[in-house]
């Protein structure tokens, strides 16, 4: 028969055994949780050191300003060889006059347009927007406009139908052509130099003196 004592002894040493046996169990998953801070470390450091190797601002081979400006340069030239010409643009100066007490002559204004490739009848309608006048073209093809003015108005307005309708805004160049675009009912102005295009307004419909039929029309 084994005594109230040992009992007793044996029964502290279960309890004992079951605590050294918890303690373990602790100690597994503690190291389990390291072990996984550890992965999570080490998949960090991994990835930092590759978005260091790789940088978003490597384009590949760099190239000095200098060198871009003579590429485009050399492209420019080669699709437009009249651009580096230096063939200076130049018209004649409007040789204007009085002709009766009424009227003004425009002499060589076939030569003008001639020189600078408009049609005259857009020139003719320019003009007559910008005086607020009518006029017409005699069997010389010179513009008879209605209405006294001087050498320096018509210079004026030969100097603004240039910036509107003949030099390009790209370039400067007075090398252009002007055609009617059907599909937009405008004009577009193109470049033979830099090819570049730019719609350009229409002429405004200048001063019209009505007759006796249009009034009653009206």
């Amino acid at each position: 028969m084994e005594t109230k004592e040992e009992l007793e002894n044996m029964n502290l040493f279960e309890l004992d055994t079951t605590k050294k046996k918890k303690k373990k169990k602790t100690k597994k998953k503690k190291d389990k949780v390291e072990g996984e801070d550890q992965g999570v470390t080490e998949g960090t450091t991994e990835s930092v050191q590759e978005d260091k190797t790789e940088n978003p601002f490597d384009v590949g081979e760099k190239y000095e300003y200098s060198d871009l400006l003579k590429r485009i340069q050399d492209k420019m030239m080669a699709n437009n060889p009249e651009m580096g010409s230096g063939v200076k643009f130049s018209i004649p100066m409007p040789n204007v006059g009085p002709l009766g007490s009424r009227k003004t002559m425009w002499a060589n204004f076939n030569e003008i347009i001639t020189s600078i490739n408009r049609k005259s009848d857009h020139v003719k309608s320019f003009v007559e927007a910008d005086l607020g006048v009518e006029s017409n073209l005699n069997e010389k093809k010179q513009l008879v406009i209605k209405g006294r003015f001087s050498s320096q108005q018509v210079k004026q307005i030969l100097k603004n139908y240039l910036k509107e309708y003949v030099k390009c805004n790209n370039c400067k160049s007075h090398n252009t052509d002007l055609e009617k675009d059907a599909a937009i009912r405008s004009y577009i102005l193109k470049c033979k130099a830099c090819g570049a295009t730019n719609t350009v307004q229409k002429v405004k419909k200048g001063f019209h003196n009505l007759r006796r039929g249009e009034r009653r029309k009206r």
